[in-house]
């Protein structure tokens, strides 16, 4: 059986209420549900490496673009995967720039912001780099900004809290092995373990169903949400079959194409400062 493709724009219902709740614009009508949307709040895309977490980020950023008129940066990406590896219909609808960066631009136009593996920028046993600073303070007031953050990431165990205590959140679950499983965060352990569940009972049978990427699952604790919901998943034609192999790379692991100063500065963290020499003390001074 074929998974489904689609050929640019998205069907608007290719996604779920709870996620177009906070991909639309405020107040616009929310296909499949009879409600405005929020606008604003957080994605959180979870699953085990190679299993779909940035396609699917990118086929959200697709909806974006194809049904909203909002900007999209993508955090940090390099400037070569921008300028060599995007498709041509985000041509003057995607920048880039750094988290802590998030209160400035595209001010007042109330932007879609994709973290990629925000673990390694974000993680909860780091110590506090002045950009984790920075947005541990933005991610109380995103909401007032009117933002939408939408990030993946292999655990939310590696994920500083902060995400999750200032604003709405819908966690988006793909297949997750059994080892990374049993290092979730305990309060996530039991969601995302249902939705496991979930996930391999709709692929039962299916060929190629091992990483459980035909479906994804949405949990969500708003009120008169579905606190489960299995969504099947649409591909876009152009990321598979539109693109050069090159650029194909480009946007399956563009943080590979970063320099090596950049992804030193994500593993290590920034360069310390060599301190100064101590300062001479003034005759007058001394005693």
């Amino acid at each position: 059986m074929t998974e489904p493709i689609y050929d640019y724009p998205p069907p608007r219902r290719s996604m779920p209420p709870e996620v177009q709740d906070l991909l639309l614009e405020e107040g616009s009508s929310i296909t499949g549900a009879d409600e405005s949307a929020l606008g604003t709040g957080i994605i959180s895309i979870l699953g085990t490496a190679r299993s779909g977490k940035t396609t699917l980020a990118y086929g959200m950023i697709d909806w974006v673009i194809a049904h909203t008129s909002r900007p999209v940066v993508l955090a940090s990406f390099p400037r070569r995967v921008l300028e060599e590896g995007l498709p041509e219909h985000w041509s003057g609808r995607v920048s880039t720039g750094k988290p802590d960066q998030m209160h400035e631009l595209h001010r007042g136009e109330r932007p879609v912001w994709l973290l990629d593996d925000a673990a390694a920028n974000f993680n909860s046993r780091s110590s506090m780099t002045s950009s984790q600073v920075a947005w541990s303070k933005l991610c109380g007031v995103i909401s007032h900004l009117g933002i939408t953050v939408l990030f993946t990431s292999q655990s939310l165990a590696g994920v500083d809290r902060t995400f999750f205590r200032f604003t709405e959140v819908v966690t988006v679950v793909r297949y997750m092995s059994d080892s990374g499983l049993r290092g979730e965060r305990d309060e996530w352990r039991d969601d995302v373990d249902h939705a496991q569940y979930l996930l391999r009972k709709v692929h039962a049978g299916r060929p190629g169903g091992r990483r459980l990427r035909s479906f994804y699952v949405t949990v969500s604790t708003s009120p008169g949400r579905k606190p489960y919901r299995i969504v099947p998943y649409v591909k876009p034609r152009w990321l598979f079959e539109g693109l050069s192999d090159i650029q194909r790379d480009m946007m399956s692991k563009p943080f590979g194409y970063m320099e090596v100063e950049e992804i030193s500065a994500i593993i290590q963290g920034p360069a310390k400062r060599r301190p100064g020499r101590p300062k001479k003390k003034k005759e007058d001074d001394e005693s």
